[in-house]
């Protein structure tokens, strides 16, 4: 009887998938190795309640650091397409950052996209376009966030814009009084929106002196030092 028992727990075991979590993924190895610990030691109910509790850490612990990436568009393209900077070697506007969050953002993320900010804006930073397509999640704290960050970013004298919320996110907080007291004046519905409305506050004279063009708008910028601006060009 306990041959046949062994038997059959032999074949419920992939040792193939096994060897590829174990390469590929830490966390879930961790879990692996966990929770077959455990039912060696404790009882199997409660060693399947420790690989429970592994993988919800290991959920909160990656949710709570969502990836923020700055990016830019890639440049000799017509069409604005957003990317990483360092993935695609791309050069960035000295005026004009662009970050984009990847990620929930609610209680147990805000501190951490805080710290994130605090090292992004630096002196030279003047304007501010955050890429929300990725924000999967936005509780209350989360918005609370983004006033209080958009306020001290502004103390700086910096601009700042949010663009391309999901609809989904967009429909959640439309409910909450701050979206029409505060959040709606920040959003625009895409990135081009966003880097025009911005691209009237930039300082000309820097403008004047940049190689790098990145925005289809930089035509309207002359490189002699001499801005004539089109507004009706821009956008």
């Amino acid at each position: 009887m306990a041959g046949s028992v062994l038997l059959i727990a032999w074949n419920l075991i992939n040792i193939k998938d096994i060897i590829e979590i174990l390469k590929i993924s830490y966390a879930e190895a961790t879990i692996l190795i966990g929770t077959f610990f455990s039912t060696l030691f404790i009882q199997l109910e409660f060693a399947i309640y420790v690989g429970i509790i592994l993988s919800i850490g290991f959920y909160l612990r990656r949710t709570s650091r969502p990836k923020i990436i700055e990016v830019a568009p890639i440049q000799d393209i017509q069409n604005r397409i957003i990317r990483n900077i360092h993935r695609y070697s791309l050069d960035v506007c000295p005026q004009i950052k662009i970050i984009r969050i990847d990620g929930s953002l609610y209680f147990g993320s805000v501190d951490y996209v805080q710290k994130e900010l605090g090292k992004i804006i630096q002196n030279n930073t003047k304007h501010l376009i955050i890429v929300a397509k990725g924000i999967n999640f936005m509780d209350a704290s989360g918005v609370h966030f983004l006033e209080s960050e958009v306020y001290r970013i502004e103390k700086l004298g910096c601009n700042v814009k949010i663009c391309s919320l999901k609809g989904t996110v967009l429909d959640e907080i439309k409910s909450m009084p701050i979206y029409n007291s505060f959040l709606v004046r920040y959003l625009t519905n895409n990135t081009k929106d966003a880097i025009s409305e911005l691209l009237r506050h930039i300082n000309q004279e820097r403008c004047s002196q940049c190689s790098a063009r990145i925005f289809n708008e930089c035509v309207n910028f002359p490189a002699n030092g001499v801005h004539e601006k089109k507004e009706n060009d821009i956008g």
